[in-house]
């Protein structure tokens, strides 16, 4: 589903030039990082009161988004090789790899492809 198109006046189109020493950034960075907000938010939080779009993913959340990306592309492998393995009627490889593992592998990439995304989705 795309993202709907802000009115105009939504839009932010002001920029503004902030400069900083080294020891500045980095404590705006730190502190920015700390409370899971980007630069642009967490200043805009501070000195506007304005409410962060979203958060950054803590390492954790990353980890776990980054893990559901990898078996979903586990299972799609997992499909290709069943559908190549039928497709050639190879019977050596079709005995040692049989259609019920396939299939028992797949749901168990599946099933934890659900738990890590209810994880992520309510946090616990």
């Amino acid at each position: 589903m795309a993202r709907p198109v802000k009115k105009n006046d939504d839009k932010r189109t002001n920029r503004k030039e902030v400069l900083f020493t080294n020891d500045e950034a980095k404590q705006l960075e730190d502190a920015a990082n700390e409370s899971g907000l980007s630069i642009s938010d967490f200043i805009r939080f501070k000195t506007l009161d304005a409410i962060p779009r979203r958060r950054k993913a803590s390492p954790e959340r990353a980890l776990l988004i980054q893990s559901l990306g990898e078996l979903g592309r586990m299972g799609n492998d997992i499909n290709k090789i069943a559908k190549t393995l039928k497709s050639n009627e190879l019977e050596e490889i079709n005995e040692l790899v049989s259609s019920p593992l396939i299939h028992m592998t797949l749901q168990r990439v599946e099933s934890l492809g659900r738990y890590v995304l209810k994880i992520i989705t309510d946090g616990h």
